[in-house]
């Protein structure tokens, strides 16, 4: 045998190595799909974040939905020291205690709301109380 061959048949199985191990190991078949007859567990409900104080709040009433729960306002906020305030509107939910007294509000009306806070953060209010100033009236000409 001459050197052509001696080398033909010990690269040979050098060469195949390789091309095997550039090969992807085969692929394990995947598990079927669970029956769409068995039920799926529900999802755990929402727990409700736990409530770390109150604090009133005072703000002007946009709009209220008692079906809904809620009481749309504008209040003043003031992001921190140095900042100027600056007026926010946003939804807050209202809890049983305090949905007969969102009956009794209007949009315009300025209230305080005892909020249930968690940290800096509302939860949902829990007594709404009209303030005592009405709106102001311009003064009648004499």
């Amino acid at each position: 045998m001459n050197l052509r061959t001696w080398t033909l048949l010990l690269a040979s199985p050098l060469l195949l190595g390789l091309a095997f191990a550039q090969e992807p190991p085969p692929q394990e078949p995947q598990p079927p799909p669970p029956a769409a007859a068995e039920p799926q567990p529900a999802p755990p409900a929402a727990a409700e974040p736990a409530t770390t104080g109150t604090k009133e709040v005072p703000s002007e009433v946009v709009a209220t939905d008692a079906e809904a729960k809620t009481i749309r306002v504008k209040v003043m906020v003031k992001k921190d020291p140095a900042a100027e305030p600056a007026i926010q509107e946003g939804t807050v939910p209202v809890d049983a205690e305090a949905l007969p007294a969102l009956a009794t509000v209007n949009p315009g009306d300025k209230v305080k709301l005892l909020c249930r806070m968690n940290g800096d953060k509302v939860i949902a209010v829990k007594a709404i109380n009209k303030d005592d100033a009405k709106k102001s009236e311009p003064a009648a000409k004499h």
